[in-house]
């Protein structure tokens, strides 16, 4: 990979492949999802598809819902991520969400990883921490929300419930600006993106 550009849905890469420079432009939302893009063209190619035929179908892979879908409700960006979490693929998400947003309110809407045992408080200590440091703003839903917006220091407040975070959401962003909803499956975060189109109606 030597080179991604974030784009609205997805992103466009530009990699060196057996001294070839080829461009692919993906569906799927983050580097992180380039990085895999990657390994994926590697592995196609180690089972005998040609390079041709790799990007081919990597240039019409899509997420599956609610695992980085990109939706747009009143003019915002939206990044649908939450059927599931933990800390590797949140922090991608931040960051994902960080890359897209500069120059524009960039807010993510977390909400609790599931079945960290003992790792759950410094674990929603990072995410806040992280945010704070890719200048994304934080609300935060669960029993660990007051550590995120704690370790957040800053642009970071605390949701009753979803519908609360949609109307905190919708009055910290406008036309332009990108949202992320993240969380462990459990957490039904969902329901944060159905509050925002009703009340948008």
């Amino acid at each position: 990979l030597v080179e991604y550009t974030p784009l609205d849905t997805g992103g466009k890469l530009v990699i060196d492949i057996f001294d070839e420079r080829r461009d692919l432009v993906i569906g799927l939302v983050g580097k992180h999802a380039a990085i895999d893009a990657c390994a994926a063209l590697a592995a196609a190619h180690a089972a005998g598809a040609s390079i041709d035929q790799a990007l081919a179908g990597l240039s019409r892979a899509k997420p599956p819902s609610m695992r980085g879908e990109v939706i747009e409700v009143a003019g915002r960006k939206i990044i649908v991520d939450c059927y599931n979490a933990n800390p590797a693929s949140m922090a991608a998400s931040l960051r994902a969400l960080a890359e897209r947003g500069k120059g524009k309110a960039a807010v993510a809407v977390v909400g609790d990883m599931l079945e960290l045992g003992d790792h759950a408080p410094a674990a929603h200590t990072e995410v806040g921490r992280l945010a704070h440091e890719l200048g994304v703003s934080v609300i935060a839903l669960g029993e660990h929300a007051g550590r995120v917006v704690d370790a957040h220091a800053g642009a970071a407040e605390r949701a009753d419930d979803p519908a609360d975070a949609a109307a905190r959401v919708l009055a910290r962003t406008g036309a332009g600006d990108w949202i992320l909803l993240k969380a462990s499956r459990g957490m039904r975060l969902e329901r944060v993106l159905d509050a925002i189109k009703e009340k948008v109606r």
